[in-house]
């Protein structure tokens, strides 16, 4: 404080901000005097002023603005420093309070979107002033906005950005400096490419992506150590940057929906991953370091282009999930059947003309969809998956069902629409328990 020359005086100084700061009017009444009383501190008073300001908590403004009313020597003061940021929030139709009175409000006209419409110049000292807002969430979805603000950037206590479904384009460079920033969803815009210093927020944990136009992403990415979610469903990926695989807490990665024709070899280095999504893509085949991969619980590859389950498979004994519909696949190899926690299995419309009798791994298997394949008998053993509650064999050749899925106790729901064991007795779907075993002992008969 250049108004202050020794320990005594700043002692003074910060009891003077802290009766002023309490909002209490008798306190606040104290501190006037003492500063009528005393032109050095209130010269003090008068420099520092904006720190009970900067606090944005009710009380403190209250306080100060008690004293502005009273003092136009200290009104100028905050008129001098604030005139920008009220200028631009003037008009933003909350509380109708002009001038420096604006400042009691000034955070919740900060969550007005209009708002994020202007194009503000901020000087130095207006950077300054909005890292002080103490603003952790904003939420701009929906609101047609297609230029993000520069100054959007000097919101620097920002936690969680929502910007889903608006008309972006880009983001502005200045984003990169939110480094508290935890959350952001920009999710429904026409973004095609990624800020390169996107790395610098170190702390996000989640970023959403969804249904945008990206056609890549910066190698930067790489550093987001922190992050445990990324949805990039439906863009236009071509590839995947190798730093992505340094994010080795991340548990959940969403590349469906775009172009991408192979994925990175060190993506084994994701050793948290527990759901990967990559259906609708062009994928051929899988790296071999997929198979790192041991933690996955959810894993979806359809609507690509595979022949054969991916070997990697074989080592993914937490995986409860499994989504290989509409691919190209014609038998499932044995060595990679061994899923013993397998819940849900999805293999419609491939190539497959039977199962292998390692199926039977699969003993905690509920959901099996053999819908749209080419199966014309069913295996005999099916029955001993005991735990099978739901068959799905719709547009099959299926000529017949075997008799002993009777024994399948925990059976509620068997589809055979436009098979011919299914226009045989005239039916589609059966649903419940009792109606499932009533039509299979019909079969047995």
């Amino acid at each position: 404080m250049s108004y202050v020359e020794d320990t005594q005086s700043v002692q003074e100084v910060e009891s003077l901000l802290l009766l002023v700061q309490s909002g209490d009017t008798s306190n606040v009444e104290i501190a006037e005097q003492i500063i009528l009383g005393n032109p050095s501190l209130r010269a003090a008073f008068y420099a520092n002023a904006h720190q009970v300001v900067e606090t944005w908590r009710k009380n403190a403004l209250e306080g100060v603005l008690y004293l502005a009313r009273k003092d136009e020597e200290l009104a100028q003061v905050l008129k001098t420093r604030y005139h920008s940021i009220i200028e631009l929030t003037e008009d933003i139709p909350y509380q109708q309070a002009k001038g420096i009175e604006g400042l009691k409000f000034m955070t919740q006209r900060f969550f007005s979107p209009v708002l994020y419409t202007k194009d503000w110049k901020p000087s130095e000292l207006d950077r300054e002033i909005l890292g002080t807002l103490p603003m952790e969430t904003l939420k701009l979805e929906n609101n047609n906005i297609g230029v993000l603000p520069q100054w959007v950037g000097y919101m620097t206590q920002l936690k969680e950005l929502y910007l889903k479904g608006n008309l972006l384009k880009e983001l502005p460079d200045t984003i990169c400096n939110l480094t508290e920033l935890e959350y952001i969803d920009l999710s429904n815009n026409l973004l095609q490419e990624l800020p390169p210093q996107i790395g610098n927020l170190v702390k996000i944990r989640q970023i959403e992506l969804r249904k945008n136009r990206l056609h890549g992403l910066p190698d930067s990415i790489g550093s987001l150590n922190l992050m445990t979610r990324l949805n990039l469903e439906y863009n236009v990926l071509r590839d995947i940057p190798i730093s992505l695989a340094k994010i080795k807490g991340l548990v959940e990665l969403d590349l469906s929906d775009n172009n991408l024709k192979k994925l990175p070899e060190n993506i084994g280095s994701l050793t948290s991953l527990m759901r990967l999504d990559i259906r609708n893509n062009q994928l051929q085949k899988l790296p071999e370091g997929l198979s790192k991969l041991v933690n996955l619980k959810v894993l979806l590859l359809s609507n690509n282009h595979l022949e054969h389950l991916p070997p990697c498979l074989a080592g993914f004994y937490e995986l409860t999930r499994l989504y290989m519909a509409n691919n190209k696949i014609k038998e499932l190899e044995a060595e990679i059947l061994c899923l013993p926690n397998i819940q849900r299995l999805y293999l419609h419309n491939n190539q497959l003309t039977t199962l292998p009798r390692d199926i039977l791994c699969m003993q905690g298997l509920e959901y099996l969809d053999l819908d749209e394949n080419n199966i014309e008998v069913l295996p005999d053993f099916l029955h001993q998956l005991t735990s099978l509650k739901e068959i799905r064999l719709a547009n099959n050749p299926l000529q017949s069902i075997p008799t002993n899925l009777q024994e399948l106790e925990s059976l509620k729901e068997l589809t055979l629409c436009n098979t011919p064991v299914g226009e045989k007795y005239g039916v589609e779907v059966i649903r419940g328990k009792e109606k499932v075993r009533q039509f299979l002992l019909e079969v047995v008969q």
